[in-house]
């Protein structure tokens, strides 16, 4: 039998030593597999629970609130506090807010939500906050928190977010058959001043803005298919956008109608658009990067691109396109500012 060399050793114990991890990894991920179908087993089905929680605002009455919520009685709400039954959907504490009339300090309103469908809409001047729909409670939970920081400033965050690992909800959508059960509309009331941040991921929104009382408005989308739109001229004019979609599909529609003065876009890994179409009433400066991905940027030809405007593409500097461009003197005009890298992106007139 011939003599093992030292290189075949060290050949057969590092063979041996990578057996070893594989056999960890494999028995630690069927532990964890386990593990995470008998949790599932355990909590059962990922079945949606109604949810109708307001956020009251200390400027209305305990009437006016109750009567916003369709109370009839002291009596009533304390069955509904008393109710469990999936049938009838309670109604949630309600969270008190400072009073905003006359304050020209906005509420800092964050909205943070992960893994479902979901749409932001502009409530009726003088409502309240809510949040209606439908969650499955038992792996994800729906929280609101305030604060209100040393100089004086208020905050406010509602964030939806899983209460349970990745691998129990896997095991439990697959025992459920289903898919995804979760179903949250945000209504702001029109009238509420606000600086607000959005944070969407790992699902689907639309999110329409126009209308609300928007100081300055940052916002986050990711992993799914998401679409903010100013559907009509917001309150008043935006100190700045700024707007970042990534791995997915991504939409931001009618800029003119945010009356921001500055727009700072990024999209890349997946799909973009980016509609500068609306009502401009001033000059503005419209500025994309973009990478990974296609990215198409329409402008509507009654608004006139600055010649500082530039659209530059894989390093390659492009022409715009003003053959059917307004010469009207008076008509807004914006700085777009276009690079895009290992992607592809084209601006469309219209």
């Amino acid at each position: 039998m011939a003599k093992i060399t030292g290189w075949q050793k060290g050949c057969l114990v590092a063979g041996l030593g990578c057996v070893s991890v594989i056999v960890l990894v494999v028995t630690v991920t069927g532990i964890a597999l386990v593990w995470a179908a008998s949790s599932a087993r355990r909590l059962g089905d990922p079945t949606p629970d109604p949810v109708s929680r307001t956020i009251a605002r200390s400027d209305r009455s305990a009437n006016d609130r109750d009567a916003a919520r369709g109370d009839d009685s002291n009596d009533d709400r304390q069955d509904d506090r008393r109710s469990n039954r999936r049938d009838e959907p309670p109604v949630e504490a309600s969270l008190v807010l400072p009073d905003e009339s006359g304050s020209d300090e906005p509420l800092r309103l964050r909205v943070d939500m992960q893994e479902g469908r979901f749409e932001v809409r502009p409530g009726p001047a003088g409502s309240e906050l809510r949040v209606d729909g439908t969650y499955a409670s038992t792996y994800y939970e729906l929280t609101d928190e305030r604060d209100e920081d040393a100089d004086g400033s208020r905050s406010l965050t509602i964030r939806f977010r899983s209460s349970r690992s990745l691998p129990v909800r896997l095991f439990a959508g697959l025992m459920a058959g289903r898919g995804n059960p979760n179903r949250l509309t945000v209504s702001i009331p029109e009238d509420l001043l606000i600086d607000l941040s959005l944070r969407f991921g790992s699902g689907q929104s639309e999110i329409d803005l126009g209308g609300l009382n928007v100081t300055e408005l940052d916002g986050e989308f990711s992993m799914g298919q998401h679409e903010v739109e100013f559907s009509r001229p917001t309150a008043r004019q935006m100190r700045g956008a700024r707007l970042d979609g990534q791995m997915g599909e991504v939409s931001f529609r009618d800029l003119g109608n945010a009356r921001a003065v500055e727009f700072d876009i990024t999209t890349g890994m997946g799909e973009g658009r980016v509609d500068l179409g609306g009502t401009w009433q001033s000059d503005a400066e419209v500025s994309i990067r973009h990478s990974m991905g296609d990215l198409r940027v329409d402008v509507p030809n009654e608004i006139r691109l600055s010649e500082s405007s530039r659209v530059r593409v894989n390093n390659e500097t492009r022409r715009l396109d003003r053959r059917r461009e307004t010469d009207l003197p008076d008509a807004p005009e914006i700085q777009l500012r276009l690079t895009a890298s290992m992607g592809e992106a084209r601006v469309r007139r219209y």
